[in-house]
C-alpha cells in the first residue's frame, strides 16, 4: 500500500487509497489481445467475453509528450453501455487528482518519482524492468494505473472497471499467472 491521496474538489475531501497490486492482478492492466508474458509464464487465458463478465468499461491512455510534460490522452471503451455519466464524473475527478502539483500523472518526471518511491509496484512483466501497477478502488469503480516510464511510451494507462462485478469475479476465480509446466 503506498498510502492515502486527498483532494480538495468543490468544498468536500476525497481520499483515495492508492495501493501496489499483486501479480495475480497483472491481466488487469492490459487488453487480452495486448498481453505478453515474459519467457516462462503464461497468462490466464482471457477474452473478450472475460472482460465483459468483470466489467471492463475501458481505459484512457497518457502520453506525457515528447519532453514529458504534456498531457494527451485517448479512451477506448470495452463496455460503453457501463459508461455513465457517473462513471465519466468519477474518473474525471480521479485523473485530475493525479494530474494535480506534484502527482504521478503531473509529468513524466512526476510519474518516475512516484514510481521509484514505490520499488514495490514495479511489475514483473514484458521482459521491462520500467512499469509498475497501482489500484484505486471506489465505492463504484476501480482504476488499475500502469505507469511506463520510458520517453516515448505512452506514459500510463487506466484502466477502469465496475467494481461490483470485478470484486465478484475476482472472488470466484482471480486472475492468475503460472508458471510453464505448473
Amino acid at each position: 500500500m503506498t498510502g492515502n491521496e486527498k483532494q480538495q474538489s468543490a468544498g468536500e475531501t476525497v481520499t483515495y487509497e492508492i495501493k501496489t497490486v499483486t501479480a495475480e492482478e497483472l491481466p488487469l492492466f492490459y487488453s487480452v489481445a495486448n498481453l505478453t508474458p515474459s519467457p516462462g509464464m503464461q497468462p490466464f487465458i482471457s477474452d473478450e467475453d472475460r472482460e465483459v463478465e468483470l466489467g471492463c468499461i475501458g481505459f484512457l491512455r497518457v502520453n506525457f509528450g515528447y519532453h514529458g510534460n504534456k498531457f494527451h490522452t485517448s479512451w477506448v471503451d470495452h463496455r460503453g453501455e457501463l459508461k455513465t455519466q457517473a462513471f465519466k464524473d468519477e474518473l474525471d475527478t480521479v485523473v485530475n487528482y493525479l494530474r494535480g502539483d506534484g502527482n504521478m500523472l503531473n509529468s513524466l518526471g512526476s510519474l518516475s518519482e512516484y514510481c521509484y518511491s514505490h520499488p514495490e509496484a514495479r511489475l514483473d512483466i514484458m521482459r521491462r524492468d520500467d512499469i509498475y501497477g497501482f489500484r484505486i478502488d471506489t465505492d463504484g469503480y476501480c482504476y488499475y494505473i500502469r505507469g511506463m516510464l520510458t520517453q516515448g511510451d505512452k506514459g500510463a494507462y487506466v484502466y477502469c472497471y465496475q467494481r461490483s462485478r470485478l470484486d465478484q469475479c475476482l472472488g470466484l476465480a482471480p486472475f492468475s499467472f503460472r508458471t510453464e509446466g505448473s
